[in-house]
């Protein structure tokens, strides 16, 4: 999972085996320091509550369900489109992620649709 950002993740049977068995708690929380995501914004990547990102760490097995993986994989896909094709920093592609958007119904985020794309 540490080159997730890097992964091409369409057509990868590892990635998709790891997303099923849930990617390392260890691994989400480098990612989300290294975005510099607060717990909302975590959480809006998981498509939970913020209290279920604070219960994370202390899951005995110590991976994300593999729900919560496909949605971080789908977030990180995402993120790695607007840097790379949309020439977006990653920290402008993030407030974007997060931002409600007029053209989007009832002013959602685009985050909220990150939940739909599998």
């Amino acid at each position: 999972m540490d080159n997730a950002l890097n992964s091409n993740l369409t057509g990868d049977m590892d990635v998709i085996l790891e997303i099923e068995e849930g990617f390392l708690y260890s691994d989400f929380e480098s990612i989300v320091k290294h975005l510099d995501l607060d717990q909302k914004a975590q959480a809006d990547m998981l498509g939970c509550s913020v209290s279920t990102v604070a219960r994370l760490k202390d899951k005995a097995d110590g991976k994300l369900s593999g729900n919560q993986s496909d949605k971080m994989s789908c977030y990180l896909a995402i993120l790695k489109l607007l840097i790379v094709e949309k020439s977006m920093t990653t920290a402008d592609a993030i407030t974007w992620l997060h931002t409600p958007q007029d053209k989007l119904l009832n002013r959602a985020t685009p985050v909220t649709y990150t939940q739909t794309a599998h």
